[in-house]
């Protein structure tokens, strides 16, 4: 059963074992940075949109971030954006982690 997250106003959804959400990709920005603009999470990067180099920038931010282990993440690549998937979290724990990486809200 899929439930949105509905406490802090993050767009989140978890389902099974999984929470999910999806980011918008704004590559070849002038600083690395996670925000919530509009209810929607946007990652701005330094990094080209070419080769999976956003991707693979925004795979540090929330590894080091969620202090989750590689193996419980997923992100799927949608081109101007990505789902990201995180297992053996719980959604209470990702807001509250993504809350302290979001530098701006707006």
């Amino acid at each position: 059963m899929e439930e949105e997250s509905g406490s802090g106003g993050l767009p989140l959804r978890s389902y099974d074992d999984v929470v999910e959400f999806t980011v918008y990709l704004k590559p070849e920005s002038g600083e690395e940075k996670l925000a919530l603009e509009g209810g929607e999470i946007v990652f701005y990067t330094r990094e080209p949109p070419v080769a999976g180099r956003p991707i693979a920038a925004l795979r540090r931010i929330i590894l080091s971030g969620l202090g989750i282990h590689s193996k419980n993440l997923e992100i799927v690549d949608r081109g101007s954006s990505a789902v990201v998937r995180i297992r053996e979290a719980s959604v209470e724990y990702v807001e509250e982690r993504l809350r302290k990486l979001i530098v701006h809200e707006g």
